[in-house]
């Protein structure tokens, strides 16, 4: 494991550590469980720091991944803004690629903001297409909901989801520092470009022609971040 691995490593742990605290001062609950995965439909934006350990981690199916990535590209140049772009992903591809049978095969090495998604409702709602609800229940919904809480108008914890956007400059100011560019992105293009890189430090020039060759190089799908 090389020094990045070990401080992407250490960033989750300590994300991990600051949501078990929050979590023992909340007197809710949060109704999270192993084998609840509809929020595994949702698509996951994260580093390529992420995307590196788990392409060498776990060591994913790369045809299937690559296909997966192109079908995104399509959906992204196809979308008329990035809503759309999130719903028609979340229809036509369906779960995260890393989940099987209903279980998240990177848990260990799962990025930032699937550690701090923290549902306030029971799992259903999580899967829940809201644009297909009645007007009157999606505001008993929204009315049920503690602003005080959760990152309205949805059900999940907002303190959780600050931690991890905290946590990530933090990754950024990293990767910045180690490779000279900082990368942010979906998921599945995270970690293709991970495989192609391996031990070698990523360049800006070579991602850029990845992802073009990739069909991925869409500001839905990719972000060179700026650092503070």
């Amino acid at each position: 494991m090389n020094n990045l691995d070990r401080k992407t490593t250490n960033i989750h742990t300590l994300l991990d550590q600051q949501i078990a605290n929050w979590r023992e001062g909340h007197s809710g609950p949060i109704y999270c469980t192993s084998g609840c995965a509809n929020c595994c439909t949702l698509e996951v934006q994260t580093t390529l720091a992420e995307g590196l350990l788990i392409s060498r981690t776990h060591q994913p199916d790369l045809t299937r991944l690559e296909a997966l990535c192109r079908s995104l590209g399509e959906q992204a140049r196809a979308a008329v803004d990035f809503k759309s772009f999130l719903k028609n992903s979340r229809t036509t591809i369906g779960s995260c690629f890393f989940l099987e049978n209903a279980n998240c095969t990177i848990y260990p090495h799962r990025p930032l903001p699937c550690r701090a998604l923290l549902s306030t409702r029971p799992a259903a709602w999580c899967g829940v297409d809201f644009s297909t609800l009645h007007p009157l229940e999606r505001e008993a919904f929204r009315s049920s909901l503690d602003r005080a809480v959760v990152a309205w108008p949805t059900h999940y914890v907002a303190a959780t989801q600050e931690l991890a956007r905290h946590q990530e400059e933090l990754l950024r100011e990293q990767m910045q520092q180690t490779w000279g560019v900082a990368l942010t992105g979906s998921l599945a293009v995270m970690v293709w470009l991970g495989s192609r890189f391996g031990e070698e430090p990523p360049d800006r020039d070579r991602i850029k022609k990845l992802l073009h060759e990739l069909g991925c190089d869409h500001p839905f799908l990719v972000n060179f971040a700026e650092t503070k």
